[in-house]
């Protein structure tokens, strides 16, 4: 570990992978041996011994060795499976210390004072019942951490990375930055893994940062369908695309608006827009697809299904979970996958999606959604508004003041009953209705169409008005 990198790691403080502990009473190495089995127990870490909570160095090893030699010692003693850890001594400004450095366990729980903890941030937990089961259905080692045959680290894209960062920075602007070499910033994303070797890609690494995921893992992958009708007999537009998962989950939301309706009303002065199905809620549902599937024995692409009437999201693997324990509850199969979306804003916190889908669902005007178990499938089904669309809730970042286009009143008023009632206005009406000249009706609609808000059907005295789904329809 080079000089530069320790000063960061000291500088940036405790997480969920690094710890600081100083102190040589049996208490204070407990509390380090917790530490080393709650890292163990998660995606490993390193534990800098001889260090205060500011990251400065005690003195405490300066004419301690054997101290050190304790306390690796009890760490293989005081676990079970008992823990070897490797460790190096550092020199830094203040004084010599000793950086710990955990793997994660081949097979978990690790225990110590017959306590399982796991880290949450820069705390040791004790696992409850349900993280312990879950724990104990992931040995060896949840998939996504595994190696991937064949992968080196020139197979991950350091522009995806640096996207990654990006979007994490701003998901949570108060977080500490990501800094460091490439090769530590893999390790700090959780992308690649120590083995005999040396560092390779692991399957999280390759599924959100590989230039080609499905070179490597093939059902990395997404399937988009528009059917006609309520069946899935005749296609309207389709695609079958490849990439990293937040790529997938864009591309799949991309699909989902051009093949979903929009309709616009208008609301005192302003111009509001209404969307079929709130795309919060589906994209929450793309991301819980991707994040928990099950990647190691179900070789099925992730699959979206737009009907006239719903849109079904279907993901391989079947649920953790009982249906009606879903809301509230938290089980995964892929740890890191979910810690990676969870970082970049996708995921909230966990045990929340299913309610938050609800939320948004019936916010919008719209039943709850639909989990359902097909086989080795688990579908979430969001039924849609059928002839009730304008009744739905308006989208809020959807707003435009008519006013500030120029509409006057009068205008304002012929676009609602245009768009709200569903109705059409010829000239003779418009005159008649706001008492004005043939001129300044003229006028009125002209400017109506040239902004894109109406359309004329027909021609001569017999042609009439109706108003326009938005500003992008074709004539």
């Amino acid at each position: 570990m080079n000089d530069d990198r320790i000063q960061r790691l000291l500088q940036r403080g405790e997480h969920e992978r690094v710890a600081f502990h100083t102190g040589d009473s049996e208490g204070a190495i407990q509390a380090v041996t917790a530490t080393a089995a709650a890292m163990a127990n998660g995606t490993g870490g390193t534990i800098f011994f001889g260090v205060d909570q500011t990251g400065r160095a005690t003195g405490l090893l300066e004419e301690r060795d054997s101290l050190a030699e304790e306390v690796m010692q009890k760490l293989h003693d005081w676990t079970t499976p008992a823990l070897s850890p490797t460790a190096e001594w550092l020199n830094t400004p203040q004084g010599r210390i000793l950086a710990i450095h955990l793997l994660p366990a081949a097979n978990p729980p690790v225990m110590t004072r017959g306590i399982a903890y796991r880290r949450s941030g820069a705390e040791n937990v004790e696992m409850t019942r349900h993280d312990l089961d879950r724990t104990m259905r992931a040995i060896p080692q949840t998939f996504d951490r595994r190696p991937v045959p064949g992968a080196t680290l020139t197979d991950l894209d350091e522009g995806r990375l640096r996207r990654y960062i990006r979007q994490r920075q701003e998901a949570y602007p108060q977080s500490s930055p990501l800094i460091g070499t490439t090769q530590e910033l893999w390790e700090e994303v959780k992308a690649v893994m120590q083995t005999e070797e040396g560092l390779v890609p692991n399957v999280t690494g390759v599924l959100f940062f590989a230039s080609e995921p499905a070179r490597w893992i093939p059902h990395a992958r997404l399937k988009l369908g528009r059917f006609q009708g309520t069946s899935p007999m005749v296609f309207i537009d389709r695609d079958d695309v490849s990439g990293t998962l937040p790529e997938l989950v864009d591309r799949a939301e991309s699909f989902i608006r051009r093949n979903t309706r929009m309709a616009s009303r208008v609301v005192g002065f302003e111009s509001v827009q209404v969307m079929e199905y709130p795309y919060p809620a589906l994209r929450e549902a793309l991301v819980n697809a991707f994040a928990h599937r099950d990647w190691e024995s179900r070789h099925e692409a992730v699959q979206v299904n737009i009907f006239d009437d719903r849109i079904e999201v279907h993901s391989p693997g079947e649920p953790l979970l009982p249906l009606d324990q879903l809301e509230g509850a938290h089980a995964s199969r892929n740890d890191n996958l979910c810690y990676l979306f969870k970082d970049i804003g996708e995921m909230e916190q966990y045990g929340t999606g299913v309610a938050k889908m609800r939320v948004l669902m019936e916010e919008h005007g719209l039943p709850p959604p639909r989990f359902q178990k097909q086989g080795p499938i688990f579908k979430v089904t969001f039924l849609g508004p059928g002839d009730r669309l304008p009744e739905l809730a308006a989208d809020p970042t959807e707003r435009v003041d008519l006013r500030s286009l120029g509409l006057n009143e009068r205008q304002i008023d012929a676009l609602g009953i245009l768009r709200n009632e569903n109705r059409t206005i010829s000239n003779s009406e418009y005159r008649r209705r706001y008492g004005v000249s043939d001129r300044t009706a003229l006028r009125d609609m002209s400017a109506m169409m040239e902004l894109g808000l109406i359309r004329r059907i027909g021609s001569g005295p017999q042609s009439f008005y109706v108003a326009r789904e938005s500003a992008h329809e074709e004539e």
